[in-house]
């Protein structure tokens, strides 16, 4: 597999940007993907929502260091912040960054993941190839993508886990 290649990152909330941060920290190239119009779009739901932990346990350690670099001003470490104030105190500015931002496609889902020229059922070697990732970039042109690694971060908002361990919802969940 070619050592280049990006690491693609879906989802564009608190878990995807901190992975994002990680990967700056290392000198790692990234792709981000959100399905959503904006950063933390799934945070919004519950914008009006405080948060059970303070900005201390809210910010990861990486990003911490990101915006400290760009003297962006961080929220008192504790005080406990709303759900849109994540979005805006720190998601954002933090996307806003230069190592950041040019990196970042919004409105843009994942269509489709797969391993370069392996179908699903080989596993022979599929660690040697790239990832191939479909995306519906500004939810119009579909573009594919080779990435060396994939992380979802899209968390269970809009997608709980089922209960059972098949993975499968029951009648009751549907």
């Amino acid at each position: 597999m070619k050592k280049n290649l990006p690491v693609v990152i879906i989802g564009g909330g608190p878990v995807g940007i901190a992975a994002a941060a990680h990967l700056i920290k290392r000198n790692e190239s990234f792709l981000l993907f959100e399905s959503g119009k904006q950063i933390g779009n799934h945070f919004l739901d519950y914008g009006h929502v405080r948060l059970f932990s303070p900005w201390e346990f809210n910010i990861d350690q990486a990003a911490r260091e990101l915006l400290e670099k760009h003297q962006i001003p961080l929220p008192c470490k504790d005080e406990f912040p709303l759900g849109k104030e994540i979005v805006s105190q720190y998601l954002k500015p933090l996307t806003e960054l230069p190592e950041m931002k040019p990196h970042i496609y919004l409105n843009s889902p994942v269509l489709h993941i797969g391993k370069k020229g392996v179908d699903k059922v080989k596993t022979k070697d599929r660690d040697l190839v790239p990832f191939v990732i479909r995306v519906k970039l500004n939810n119009q042109e579909e573009k594919t993508y080779e990435a060396k690694a994939v992380i979802d971060a899209t968390g269970t908002w809009q997608n709980p886990n089922p209960i059972n361990a098949e993975g499968i919802m029951t009648e009751n969940e549907k």
